[in-house]
């Protein structure tokens, strides 16, 4: 069996405390603290509708749909930016499964449209709860083995 082809642009989305973009050449940036809905409640950070706050897991809870229109939104927004071709959610938000990937898909065809849904993969990460720490631990390892990136 061929191995998966790793797509040149993807997201990791965790969404409670982290949101990234990996890219091409290495780096990452934070996109849980771009604020989706401006008279949304205010974040940990001091802002006021942060995707954090309008997508973690605690609002999958209260309301899946609009959890889901609300990650999404963030997702047409990365990507309008950043090209991803694939989003992994990841986290403690990932345990409602498979109901959550056809709730954010669902809300990407209306947001974005079905070209756009068509061209974004989104998919489960592998890592459960655990994702952030094994990120940081694997950010440790490749910072002491390539001392250009510390």
């Amino acid at each position: 069996m061929m191995p998966t082809p790793v797509p040149s642009s993807h997201c990791a989305a965790r969404v409670r405390s982290w949101l990234g973009q990996r890219f091409t050449r290495g780096g990452a940036g934070s996109l849980g603290h771009v604020v989706v809905a401006p008279d949304g409640p205010p974040c940990p950070c001091g802002q006021r509708g942060c995707l954090e706050v309008m997508a973690n897991g605690a609002a999958f809870e209260r309301d899946t749909p609009a959890a889901a229109r609300w990650l999404a939104a963030g997702i047409v927004t990365w990507s309008a930016v950043f090209r991803a071709e694939r989003v992994v959610l990841c986290g403690g938000v990932s345990s409602l499964g498979q109901p959550l990937v056809r709730a954010v898909l669902e809300a990407l065809r209306d947001i974005g449209g079905t070209s756009f849904a068509g061209r974004v993969g989104v998919v489960l990460g592998l890592l459960g709860p655990h994702a952030a720490l094994v990120g940081a631990g694997l950010l440790a390892i490749d910072a002491t083995a390539s001392p250009a990136l510390s």
